[in-house]
C-alpha cells in the first residue's frame, strides 16, 4: 500500500493532489485541522492535512495525470465534492446514484466482508452519506479487506465524533433513571468508587428504590465496603432533608430511583415528584445495550418528560450485534456519560468517546 499525506487548503485540493499523484483508485483514509509550525502559525488559519493510499498502485506519471485529470471532469457518475460533504435532509430526495443502487441489488456492498459485522454493515447502509462515501472510495471494488475495514472504521468515527459526550465531573447531585434490571444501582457503585479513588469527591448515596427485594441492602452493601454515607427515603417530603443533609459533607450525591417501566406512567409521574425537591439535579437515564431498537427509543421518550440531562449505555459485554451500540448512540439527543462492560466495581466503567465506542464495536482493538 502507498501512502501519502498532503497539507492543503480544501478537500477539493487535496483530491485533486491525491488523484494527481496516487491516480483515480486514491482513497481517503483521514483528514484533521493543523496549525503551520512556529509562532506564525497563531495569526494565520489552519489548514487541513489530508491522509490518501492506493493498493499498491505506483504513481501517475505527468502525462498520465493531465489525462486523469481530463477524465474525471468527464465522468458522469462521479459526484462532485460538495455532493460528497452533503447529507440529504429529512424530506429531500436521495440522490443516490444509479450505479450504486444496482451494486446493492447485486449483493455487491461495501461490507460484505465475512469479518466484518452485518448488523454494523446494514446499520452503516441506512446512511445516505456512507453509501455515497462507498461510491466515491469504490469500496465495492476494493480488494484489500484491512484496507476497506481501515476506511468503513474512519467513516464510523466521523460519524461517532459528531456525537455529545459529557461525563458527571460538573454535577452535584445526579439522579440515575430506568428500568428494573438494567444496572442502576451497579452502575451507580462504579461512579462512587471512581469518583472518590480518582477524583478525591466526597460521595454520597442516597436510595427511593424500595420496591425491589434486595435493593436498598446491595446499595448498603456498597456503600459499607466504600465508607460512604448513604440514606434511604420513603416519600417524595422525606428527599429534600435527606439531600440537605448529606450535602453539608458530601460535594456529590447520587440518588439511585425506582426501577420502571417506560409503560408505568403513574410511578414516572412519582418519580418526578421526589427529584422536584432538588434543584439542579442532573438526570441520567440508564439503558442496557441489550435492548430492542423499537424498546430503547420508547423508554428514552418516557423518561425524556422528566427531562434527561446525561445518558449512559450497560452491559456492552452482553450484546449479540455490535450494530447496536451504534444504532443506540445515532439516537441520542442527550449527552452520553458513561458505557459499562461487565459487572466489576468499579473497572468495567468507561468515560464515553468515540475511541472507546470505537473499539467495542471492533473486538476491544485500539482506536483511541
Amino acid at each position: 500500500m502507498i501512502i501519502e499525506k498532503y497539507i492543503v487548503q480544501d478537500m477539493a485540493e487535496a483530491f485533486e493532489k491525491g488523484k494527481a499523484s496516487l491516480g483515480e483508485d486514491a482513497i481517503l483514509l483521514t483528514q484533521k485541522l493543523v496549525r503551520q509550525r512556529g509562532i506564525k502559525g497563531f495569526f494565520v488559519p489552519k489548514r487541513l492535512e489530508v491522509t490518501m493510499a492506493v493498493e499498491n498502485r505506483p504513481p501517475q506519471r505527468e502525462a498520465q495525470r493531465r489525462q486523469l485529470l481530463q477524465r474525471q471532469g468527464q465522468k458522469q457518475d462521479q459526484m462532485s465534492l460538495k455532493e460528497v460533504q452533503s447529507m440529504t435532509g429529512g424530506g429531500q430526495e436521495s440522490v443516490l446514484p444509479q450505479k450504486l443502487a444496482l451494486q446493492r441489488e447485486a449483493g455487491m456492498g461495501a461490507g460484505t466482508d465475512p469479518g466484518m459485522d452485518a448488523g454494523l454493515v446494514k446499520e452503516l447502509e441506512t446512511i445516505e452519506h456512507y453509501r455515497r462515501y462507498c461510491v466515491v472510495n469504490r469500496l465495492d471494488q476494493m480488494t484489500d479487506s484491512k484496507l476497506k475495514e481501515l476506511m468503513v472504521n474512519h467513516f464510523i468515527r466521523e460519524i461517532l465524533e459528531t456525537i455529545d459526550y459529557s461525563g458527571l465531573t460538573a454535577c452535584t447531585a445526579v439522579a440515575f433513571l430506568g428500568s428494573t434490571g438494567v444496572g442502576k444501582t451497579t452502575t451507580i457503585a462504579k461512579i462512587a468508587a471512581q469518583a472518590k479513588l480518582n477524583e478525591l469527591r466526597r460521595v454520597g448515596l442516597i436510595t427511593m428504590d424500595t420496591y425491589r427485594i434486595g435493593a436498598v441492602e446491595q446499595l448498603k452493601k456498597y456503600a459499607d465496603i466504600m465508607d460512604l454515607p448513604m440514606m434511604t427515603v420513603m416519600t417524595p417530603a422525606e428527599m429534600k432533608p435527606a439531600y440537605q443533609k448529606l450535602k453539608k459533607s458530601c460535594d456529590l450525591v447520587l440518588i439511585d430511583t425506582l426501577g420502571t417501566s417506560y409503560r408505568n406512567q403513574a410511578q414516572i409521574e412519582d418519580i418526578r415528584r421526589y427529584l422536584n425537591e432538588i434543584e439542579d439535579l442532573c438526570k441520567v437515564v440508564v439503558l442496557p445495550a441489550t435492548l430492542e431498537l423499537e424498546i430503547f427509543e420508547k423508554t428514552l421518550e418516557a423518561y425524556r418528560a422528566l427531562g434527561i440531562d446525561r445518558t449512559i449505555l450497560t452491559k456492552l459485554d452482553e450484546m449479540d450485534s455490535q450494530s447496536r451500540l451504534f444504532s443506540y448512540v445515532r439516537r441520542l439527543e442527550e449527552p452520553l456519560a458513561y458505557v459499562t462492560t461487565g459487572q466489576n466495581v468499579p473497572d468495567d466503567l468507561l468515560r464515553a468517546s468515540a475511541g472507546a465506542i470505537l473499539s467495542y464495536l471492533h473486538e476491544e482493538r485500539d482506536y483511541v
